[in-house]
């Protein structure tokens, strides 16, 4: 008996050890830029020299560094005229904001506009509410930290991953020519549903406009913009017929008229996190058109429906993504 309680004794103090041993999530260095948390999806807002915050939304997954015409007058901002992909079109420099209050411009060689943004009408009216718009093009080339619990979006300086786990650490792809340099920056990852890995986008953009009646049964005070994650039509009506326990908002987006479905569990970097609602796109919109800006086929998207549950590292150079839960941060 003596030598069994001092077996498990020794046996607990080589499990300590082991942990001990192992490289644990620690501090990074970080600027934590003024941002706005609205309902899974993050906005920053910068302060101009003269005192005005901009409020641009920000989106992993979107395209264009864009500012609304109506936000050209209403900061003074002056424009000129750019050619972009085959296209003349109206620019503005990045404005300058106060030091305390300000967020990074693109980098030069993240898009053809370099640090130039275009002034466009958002798709939408009521879309992307604010001043402008951030895509892939401002994340690409650096290091970010979405922590979702924390509702705060930061730029990290540096990071040694040797010295951090790679428990929950997964692979960001990028569609890169033929000498190994990405074309663009929109980062694809693998989520698994029901046993099944699926390539998706890494979207923190993903939205949705719920109706009245879907916003409250999604547990939203009202029918607004919500981060959401999407998957293509033909896996929807997959998961419907091998579970048909799982909740379905028929006609839930007010936009579109598509469905939402509930999904009970989804593993994200060895997490198993949810629920998580996915909103329905038709098929063709990301195997036809989505996966020509990713470097393999993507059948829909990972958003703030998903991510809300993490604090997210994400490594462009490296394309390296870090997924934490609030207890292991």
């Amino acid at each position: 008996m003596q030598n069994t309680r001092q077996s498990v004794i020794a046996l607990g103090f080589l499990i300590t050890f082991i942990i001990a041993c192992k490289p644990q999530p620690g501090p990074i260095e970080k600027t934590v830029l003024p941002t706005e948390y609205a309902q899974n999806r993050f906005y920053v807002t910068p302060v101009t020299p003269g005192g005005d915050t901009l409020r641009l939304y920000t989106d992993t997954g979107g395209g264009t560094n864009m500012i609304w015409p109506e936000t050209i007058g209403e900061f003074g901002l002056d424009t000129t005229r750019s050619n972009y992909r085959g296209k003349n079109i109206t620019v503005t420099s990045f404005p300058a904001f106060q030091p305390d209050a300000a967020i990074p411009a693109p980098t030069q060689t993240t898009t053809p506009l370099g640090r130039k943004l275009a002034v466009m009408e958002p798709k939408l009216a009521s879309e992307f509410s604010g001043h402008g718009f951030l895509g892939a093009p401002w994340f690409g080339t650096r290091i970010w930290e979405f922590n979702y619990p924390d509702r705060s979006l930061a730029l990290v300086e540096e990071i040694d991953w040797a010295a951090r786990s790679e428990d929950h650490r997964i692979h960001l792809g990028f569609r890169e020519d033929s000498t190994g340099n990405k074309i663009n920056y929109h980062p694809r990852m693998t989520m698994v549903v029901d046993g099944d890995s699926i390539d998706v986008l890494f979207d923190t953009g993903a939205t949705t406009f719920p109706t009245e009646s879907a916003a409250q049964q999604l547990g939203f005070p009202e029918a607004s913009a919500i981060g959401t994650s999407f998957i293509i039509d033909s896996l929807f009506q997959s998961w419907q017929e091998d579970h048909p326990d799982w909740e379905v908002i028929q006609n839930a987006e007010r936009t579109t008229g598509q469905p939402m479905i509930r999904v009970p569990e989804v593993t994200v970097a060895g997490y198993i996190v949810g629920p998580v609602w996915f909103t329905v796109r038709p098929t063709r919109s990301f195997t036809q058109w989505m996966s020509q800006w990713t470097d393999k086929p993507v059948y829909g998207a990972l958003g703030g429906s998903a991510f809300q549950y993490f604090r997210i590292i994400v490594d462009y150079p490296k394309e390296i993504a870090e997924f934490l839960l609030p207890e292991s941060s």
